[in-house]
């Protein structure tokens, strides 16, 4: 039997607050209750996602508002969004929304819990290892023994994060180039203009450098907003007349 729940999503804008309700339409995982409080807190690529975060309750998500629709159409719906999920901190974890589209006009919201718990599994194993080791000495083949499955967990973490900040930089510097293109178009500079690649090669490099901070440490998306926000005013500076 389904259950429904009411939540309000927080759009992160500090003034828009969406009220939804949640169906569930999974059957073969636990219910939960998804009523309560939600913030949005950016953009992830559900390609990237492993399998296993995707193992809780999925839920339909229903309102009247237009405003609602029109938020995630625009978020969700669009061609260069067809991959695009919306992540949400909720109560102790995060929750996912994304665009389940059967037909070129007919679509359906759904949410999902990520479930960490695997990661929370590896990261447990990690910690018991380095405990055991500092309070038991071994002996030489139980030393070589948890040495290897220690490095095996520690390079499958830094393997994990190292991907994730890779995939980071290249979503930055495809979403950029995108800004940086759409940015000059409305300038009216088109392609075949002299000083266009001077122009656009000059910008990215000064977008990459105002973030280069970031880019250190970027695990997940930047905000599609900031990027843009920072290529509106590189390119005021650059085609100021």
């Amino acid at each position: 039997m389904s259950i429904k729940n009411g939540m309000r999503l927080d759009l992160g804008d500090g003034s828009t607050v969406l009220d939804l309700d949640l169906e569930a339409v999974s059957t073969d995982a636990p219910e939960a209750d998804m009523g309560g409080y939600a913030k949005v807190v950016t953009y992830i690529d559900r390609r990237k996602l492993p399998l296993w975060v995707l193992r809780r309750s999925c839920y339909a998500c229903c309102s009247d508002s237009s405003t609602t629709a029109a938020y995630f159409r625009s978020k969700l719906l669009k061609r260069r969004h067809a991959h695009r999920g919306i992540m949400a901190s909720y109560k102790h974890s995060f929750c996912m929304f994304y665009a389940q589209q059967s037909e070129p006009q007919t679509f359906q919201i759904r949410c999902v819990i990520l479930d960490f718990s695997y990661k929370q599994k590896l990261d447990l194993q990690l910690k018991e290892l380095a405990k055991s080791t500092a309070q038991e000495p071994p002996d030489a083949l139980d030393h070589i023994v948890a040495r290897k499955q220690r490095q095996r967990l520690q390079n499958r973490s830094q393997i994990s994060t190292h991907s994730r900040i890779a995939d980071s930089r290249r979503q930055f510097t495809k979403t950029s180039a995108s800004c940086i293109l759409g940015g000059l178009r409305l300038r009216g500079i088109p392609e075949t203009h002299p000083e266009f690649q001077a122009l656009y090669k000059t910008t990215l490099s000064t977008v990459e450098f105002a973030h280069r901070h970031d880019l250190h440490k970027l695990q997940a998306p930047m905000p599609f907003e900031s990027v843009q926000d920072t290529v509106e005013t590189v390119l005021r500076l650059f085609t100021r007349s």
